[in-house]
């Protein structure tokens, strides 16, 4: 994983994680898991993400978020970049 890609706060730097890395990332840093799948894409999952915010409505809400690092989630992983 690379480490300085996740120190540095640019909304620009993204990376593609294992799930090894992100338990490493979730050990290691305050992580804010977001869910930008549509609201009728799949069920809602406890405990699966901190927030579930539809992709178009992203805009709206970068403001809010706040933490070490943010971790994207989407169906196939193209949204999320």
């Amino acid at each position: 994983m690379n480490t300085h890609m996740i120190a540095e706060p640019l909304i620009e730097q993204t990376c593609h994680l294992t799930i090894d890395d992100f338990y490493t990332l979730l050990d290691e840093h305050e992580v804010l898991v977001v869910d930008v799948r549509n609201y009728d894409e799949q069920p809602v999952i406890d405990g699966f993400a901190d927030r579930r915010l539809p992709l178009d409505q992203l805009a709206s809400y970068l403001d809010e978020l706040d933490a070490d690092a943010i971790v994207f989630v989407s169906q196939h992983g193209n949204r999320s970049l």
